[in-house]
């Protein structure tokens, strides 16, 4: 009789050893209900806006992408995604050299990019006012 008692405390103490490891595993899966604040690119953010560049306290050096491909509000200077990835090609008139640019991160109101023309590029923040 002492050895029932001994295997059903056994299996009563097994079953609630699992009941609780169950209930930790749901615990640790459930979902944060806070968003996450990790930028990333949106390219239709980046359009139709003049991007002042960090520092900047005048209106030059700065860049403004139209959708349709123009830049600076002229269709002299075109801008094109390469290969539809985070990098994009600012054609520049004869002589001027085209400009790779790669954009990290896009907001309503700030981006990141940097120059994939220069050795060793740095991140600059953008904002659509000026600083």
């Amino acid at each position: 009789m002492k050895n029932i008692f001994n295997t059903h405390s056994l299996l009563r103490r097994s079953l609630l050893a699992g009941l609780c490891a169950v209930t930790i595993s749901f615990a640790a899966c459930k979902k944060d209900d806070e968003p996450t604040t990790e930028k990333k690119l949106v390219k239709e953010k980046l359009y139709d806006k003049t991007w002042f560049k960090q520092g900047t306290t005048s209106s030059t050096g700065n860049y403004l992408f139209n959708a349709n491909g123009n830049m600076f509000g002229s269709s002299a200077v075109k801008w094109n995604w390469v290969n539809n990835s985070d990098t994009l090609v600012i054609n520049n008139p004869s002589p001027l050299p085209k400009q790779y640019l790669i954009i990290e991160w896009t907001t309503d109101t700030e981006m990141s990019l940097k120059s994939a023309s220069t050795t060793t590029p740095k991140s600059i923040l953008h904002k659509t006012s000026m600083w």
